[in-house]
């Protein structure tokens, strides 16, 4: 049957329209592994995520350690500068 023939669809017809879009559906299985690669995808997220937060953390604290090395030295040079 041509798209725009006026008569109506034959049963061959709809067979052949129903064969040609049931190959253009995900199946079951289909759709588990996408939801699968997406868990993973997911859970590789929150692990950068939390290494994130932890450099974060690890950046802080060398901070505050510097400040106070640099405090501390300059307290040092201070003293020694008195002598």
């Amino acid at each position: 049957m041509a798209a725009n023939d006026d008569r109506p669809a034959t049963k061959a017809d709809l067979k052949a329209l129903e064969k040609g879009l049931r190959k253009d559906l995900a199946t079951k299985s289909d759709m588990e592994r996408v939801l699968r690669a997406i868990d993973a995808f997911a859970a590789k997220a929150q692990g950068y995520d939390r290494v994130s937060a932890l450099h974060g953390h690890s950046l802080t604290d060398v901070e505050v350690a510097v400040k106070d090395h640099e405090r501390r030295n300059s307290s040092l040079e201070s003293a020694r500068a008195g002598r």
